[in-house]
C-alpha cells in the first residue's frame, strides 16, 4: 500500500523537476518535508507536494480498500448459507407434551411424576 502513496509523491516531486537526490532524501524521510529548507525547496514547493503526492497516494489507498472491504461482504454475504432451525417435528412434540402434560403419563405409558414445590425463596405466604 505504501508503495501507490510513494509513487504518487514520486509523480508530484517529478512534475516540479526536483533533483533525484531531493526525491530520494524526502520519500525516505517524509517527514524531512517539514522544514522544506533542508531538503533544498520552497515552502510553496513543499505544500504541492504534500497536496498532490501524500493527499492524492493515500486517497488510493483508502478508495482501495474501500472497494476491497465491499468485495468482501459481497462474497461473505453469498457464501453464507441459510440454516435452518426449526425441526420438522416440532408440531408433533409439541401435541406430545401438551397431551402428557393433561394425562399425566409419558409417551410409553408410565406415571409422569410433576414437581409442584415453588422454588426456594418463592414459597406462598401462609
Amino acid at each position: 500500500m505504501s508503495a501507490s502513496s510513494n509513487n504518487s509523491l514520486t509523480t508530484s516531486m517529478k512534475t516540479l523537476s526536483l533533483p533525484a537526490s531531493t526525491i530520494s532524501k524526502i520519500v525516505d524521510d517524509p517527514s524531512s518535508i517539514t522544514d522544506p529548507s533542508s531538503v533544498g525547496i520552497s515552502a510553496s514547493s513543499a505544500a504541492y507536494i504534500l497536496n498532490h503526492g501524500f493527499t492524492r497516494g493515500f486517497r488510493l489507498v483508502f478508495i482501495l480498500n474501500a472497494a476491497l472491504t465491499a468485495a468482501a461482504t459481497v462474497a461473505s454475504v453469498l457464501m453464507i448459507k441459510h440454516k435452518e432451525l426449526t425441526r420438522g417435528d416440532e408440531e408433533t412434540l409439541r401435541k406430545a407434551g401438551k397431551q402428557e402434560k393433561g394425562t399425566g403419563k409419558s409417551s410409553d405409558g408410565h406415571d409422569v411424576e410433576m414437581d409442584t414445590r415453588s422454588p426456594p425463596g418463592l414459597e406462598a405466604p401462609k
